[in-house]
């Protein structure tokens, strides 16, 4: 049996700041967790489809967070 493991995403491992986004990483136990901001004005249609809206979004990412948006 796996023990449990936390790890708080206000101190991440790494933090990516790819053009109006952040991605904060986290490593807990053997896995990969990502925390997505995208700010206002950010264009999901630049990068993969049609997006509509005018505040923030955050968004939570497990394992594809290990190389998302790497330089």
């Amino acid at each position: 049996m796996s023990g449990f493991s936390h790890q708080s995403l206000e101190s991440p491992d790494e933090t990516r700041t790819p053009p109006k986004t952040r991605i904060d990483v986290v490593r807990p136990a053997g896995t990969t967790a990502g925390r997505f901001t995208f700010q206002p004005a950010w264009r999901w249609s630049e990068a993969i489809e049609p997006v509509v809206g005018d505040e923030s979004v955050v968004v939570l990412e497990f394992e594809s967070a290990k190389t998302y948006a790497e330089g």
